[in-house]
């Protein structure tokens, strides 16, 4: 469906637009659409539409994505009735400094904010460094007083991103800040410089290790290369220049 659309817009030079509901989930802006990640993945720009967290009253209109320019700031409006026809009309509400991802974090209720505030800067403190597995951070959280279900809602108000690494028994989950680079966005792990690792400099408890094999034959070429393989990311990187 999606490259019909984008076939009939580029013959005939119109804009489409889609319209989707917002998902039961929890997460960033990007994922809080119904439907495939991919038919926000095509499109050139991405707009949410949300009640304003600070104004029952009030909705405000943002960007979730902008491939063409910088990302604008975000819009209010109200839904108020004409007093001429008596429908609904929009009146435009000024600029608002909220983003698309302030419109999905999670609310908290009074009662709970203390112990919510005091998970969200410890979380904020254990991912400061870069992402670790979801047990680390557990354990730890436990040490300094956190019960999970407080830890699970800082996660979510914090838009922690949560990826499987591995597969079979050895798979284990791990939690970045949305802040940081996403697994294939040309990120280097810090020893060896592999490209899309999530893991931090160091992991208590544990060194880097690496499993070496040959390039196959046609990956060679004129280098006399080896590569390995990282324990913690999974990818293959060389570990042997070019030689002559």
């Amino acid at each position: 469906m999606l490259a019909s659309l984008a076939y009939m817009a580029s013959r005939t030079g119109a804009a489409v637009v889609i319209v989707r509901h917002m998902n039961k989930g929890t997460g960033s802006a990007l994922h809080r659409g119904s439907g495939s990640i991919g038919i926000l993945g095509g499109a050139l720009a991405g707009l949410l539409v949300a009640p304003d967290p600070d104004d029952e009253g009030r909705r405000i209109l943002a960007m979730s994505k902008s491939n063409l320019a910088k990302t604008p700031d975000a819009l209010a409006y109200r839904i108020v009735e004409d007093e001429l026809y008596g429908v609904a009309r929009v009146v435009w509400d000024g600029c608002s400094t909220r983003t698309a991802n302030d419109l999905v974090r999670l609310r908290v209720d009074e009662d709970e904010a203390p112990a919510l505030a005091e998970a969200m800067r410890v979380l904020k403190e254990i991912l400061a460094d870069g992402p670790l597995p979801a047990g680390n951070v557990k354990r730890q959280a436990a040490t300094a007083g956190i019960a999970e279900r407080t830890l699970h809602r800082a996660r979510q108000a914090f838009s922690v991103t949560t990826r499987r690494q591995g597969s079979g028994q050895g798979a284990f989950y791990v939690w970045a800040m949305p802040a940081q680079p996403a697994r294939g966005h040309g990120t280097r792990h810090a020893r060896h410089g592999c490209h899309g690792c999530h893991m931090p400099r160091r992991r208590r408890g544990r060194r880097a290790s690496v499993r070496v094999r040959p390039r196959r034959p046609r990956e060679v070429h004129a280098m006399t290369a080896r590569v390995a393989r990282c324990d913690y990311c999974g990818n293959w990187f060389p570990v042997a220049a070019a030689t002559g």
